[in-house]
Parts: structure tokens; C-alpha cells; sequence
């Protein structure tokens, strides 16, 4: 668990700047580990749909669009062709 600290104070600071909303950034960390570990325990499923990198960026954008407050989002751009 200690190493879950780093990210916990980085969206802390989050939070504190207004970048983020309220929310518990202990339980985000954990969040954002387990779906690290989704990819580990899971690949042989996600792979006919998704590269390594789609997985984390579908993941990290739709973890994002509930963390982000809302006048801190800016215009989504359209996702890059791989």
C-alpha cells in the first residue's frame, strides 16, 4: 500500500487546485491500480479489441471525465489513429 502514496498525494494536490472534484483520492489511487491490474489478469480478452495503450487510454478517459471538475475540461480532441 505504500506505494500507492504517491499517486494518492498527486490527486490530492489535485483536488486542492481545483483540478479535480472532491472525491477520495485513496480510494482513486486503488482504483487506478486495479485497472493496471485488469490489463495483467485480462489481456488474453481485451486484446482482440485493444492494444496495451487503447486499454490505458480508455480507461484513463473515462476514470478522468468523473475526475476532471467540470471548468477545468476543455474540448475533447478526436483520438489519434494508431
Amino acid at each position: 500500500m505504500e506505494s500507492l502514496r504517491p499517486l494518492v498525494e498527486a490527486i490530492q494536490e489535485a483536488v486542492r487546485s481545483g483540478a479535480f472534484v472532491e472525491l477520495d483520492a485513496e480510494l482513486l489511487a486503488y482504483d487506478l491500480v486495479l485497472l493496471a491490474h485488469g490489463w495483467a489478469l485480462k489481456s488474453w480478452y481485451f486484446e482482440p479489441q485493444h492494444t496495451f495503450d487503447s486499454y490505458v487510454r480508455g480507461q484513463l478517459r473515462l476514470v478522468l471525465a468523473a475526475a476532471v471538475a467540470p471548468e477545468r475540461r476543455r474540448a475533447r480532441r478526436p483520438a489519434s489513429s494508431p
